[in-house]
C-alpha cells in the first residue's frame, strides 16, 4: 500500500540503476542521495527520461510517497548538474 504524505520535496543525488531484468537492460532506477538515502523513482513520462541519464547527478522536485518502507520519487522537475563528487 502507497502512503502519500503530502511530501513535495527537492531531492539530490546521483541516478543509478535500482534492478536489471534477465538480459542486464535496466528496468527500475534510483536517486542516490547522501546520507544512503534512495527514492526510487517512479516510472512515468518524466521518469522514464532518466535512463538516458545513468550515474550523473540530478537535482530533483517531486512528490514523495512511501511503499513497502521504501521512498517513491514521482518527479515533477528536473536539472542535471556537472559534478565530480561522490556519495
Amino acid at each position: 500500500m502507497r502512503s502519500v504524505e503530502n511530501n513535495f520535496r527537492t531531492v539530490e543525488g546521483l541516478i543509478t540503476p535500482a534492478d536489471w531484468d534477465s538480459t542486464g537492460n535496466v528496468t527500475a532506477i534510483k536517486i542516490s542521495a547522501p546520507g544512503e538515502i534512495d527514492y526510487f523513482v517512479i516510472r512515468d513520462a518524466i521518469g522514464n527520461q532518466l535512463s538516458e541519464h545513468l550515474k550523473k547527478w540530478i537535482v530533483a522536485e517531486g512528490q514523495i510517497e512511501i511503499e513497502s518502507n521504501r521512498n517513491l520519487i514521482k518527479i515533477t522537475s528536473f536539472n542535471l548538474e556537472a559534478r565530480n563528487e561522490y556519495i
